[in-house]
C-alpha cells in the first residue's frame, strides 16, 4: 500500500489456497498516523570570530509540535555527544574548532537545517572591549527605557558586529551598540546580553536584568479618619508623590506627602491629618 491515506486503515488477513482447500491468517491491523508538519526555525545561528582559547556558542530556536529535538553538526557531519540542545558552546577554542556550524531540528514530521554560521579562530587581534554598559534595570510597563554598551576607541574604529540576546535568543534588527525598549510587547522581562564581534574575537557584556512591573495603581484607597491606606508596587529611581483634591470649582489637586519608594512590601499606612480631601492619586516622577 504506497501514499496510505485514512481510508487504509483497517483490519487485513489473507486467504491461501490450493486443491485441498483454503485458509486464513490471522488478522492485522493497520493504523495510519497524521504526522505533524516538519519544525520551522525562528532564529538561525549566527557568525562568529573569537581568538584561541575563547569560548564560542551558537544558538538556534524553533517552532512546531514536539517533542522537538536538535543535533548540531560542523562541516555537514554530526558531533554527536552532547550537541545535542538548542544551543552548542565550544569552551578553549583551538583552530580545529574554525568551521561551518549548522543544527537539525527535528520531529515526527521530518526535519529541518539551520543557516550555516562560520566560527573564525583568530591570533593576534585584541578582541573587542566594552569599557561600560548598562545595570540591571526595572520600569513600569508602557513606559520606555534602553540598554547601551560603550567599546572602546579601538574597538570602535575596527569593523564590528553588535547583536542583542534577550534570555539566549538573538533579537531581531537590534544590532546597535543600544536597544530602545519602548512600549515593548510583548513583556521585554529577562535577561539581555549584548555580544560584539570583531576581528580579533568575540565579548560579551555582563548579563543585565530588566523586569517590568504592571503599571502603577492606587488600590482603593480608604480613608480612616486621619490616615488613608495606600497599595502600590514602587522601582528604584521614582519618586511618589501623594496628591488630594476636594474637585471642587477649581478641581486642582494639592500636594499631600512625597512617599518614599517601598522596599518590603507594596503596602503603606500614610498620615494625612484632618485635611478634608475626598480624592486621591499617586504621581510619579522619574530621579535625576
Amino acid at each position: 500500500l504506497s501514499n496510505t491515506v485514512p481510508a487504509n486503515a483497517g483490519a487485513y488477513r489473507a486467504r491461501v489456497s490450493n486443491p485441498g482447500g483454503n485458509v486464513l491468517s490471522d488478522t492485522a491491523i493497520l493504523t495510519v498516523v497524521s504526522l505533524p508538519p516538519p519544525p520551522v526555525i525562528t532564529a538561525q545561528p549566527t557568525n562568529q570570530s573569537v581568538k584561541a582559547g575563547a569560548t564560542a556558542s551558537f544558538a538556534v530556536d524553533a517552532t512546531g509540535q514536539g517533542p522537538l529535538t536538535f543535533a548540531w553538526l560542523k562541516d555537514n557531519v554530526e558531533l554527536g555527544g552532547s550537541a545535542t540542545n538548542k544551543s552548542l558552546t565550544l569552551s578553549n577554542t583551538v583552530p580545529a574548532n574554525a568551521g561551518a556550524y549548522r543544527a537539525r531540528v527535528s520531529n515526527l514530521g521530518g526535519n529541518v537545517l539551520s543557516d550555516s554560521a562560520t566560527l573564525t579562530i583568530v591570533t593576534g587581534v585584541p578582541s573587542p572591549k566594552i569599557v561600560s554598559q548598562s545595570t540591571n534595570i526595572t520600569f513600569y510597563l508602557g513606559e520606555s527605557a534602553h540598554l547601551n554598551i560603550v567599546l572602546d576607541a579601538t574597538s570602535t574604529l575596527q569593523q564590528h558586529e553588535v547583536r542583542w540576546q534577550r534570555d539566549g535568543i538573538f533579537l531581531t534588527n537590534q544590532t546597535n551598540l543600544r536597544v530602545d525598549l519602548t512600549n515593548v510587547s510583548p513583556n521585554p522581562t529577562g535577561q539581555y546580553l549584548a555580544i560584539v564581534n570583531g576581528p580579533g574575537g568575540t565579548t560579551a557584556s555582563a548579563p543585565i536584568i530588566v523586569t517590568v512591573v504592571e503599571p502603577l495603581t492606587l488600590i482603593s484607597p480608604s480613608r480612616q479618619v486621619d490616615h488613608i491606606h495606600i497599595a502600590y508596587k514602587s522601582i528604584p529611581g521614582r519618586e511618589y508623590i501623594l496628591e488630594g483634591t476636594t474637585f471642587d470649582t477649581t478641581q486642582s489637586w494639592q500636594l499631600l506627602q512625597t512617599l518614599k519608594p517601598l522596599t518590603d512590601t507594596d503596602e503603606t499606612l500614610e498620615p494625612l491629618g484632618e485635611i478634608p480631601y475626598r480624592f486621591f492619586r499617586l504621581r510619579v516622577v522619574p530621579l535625576p
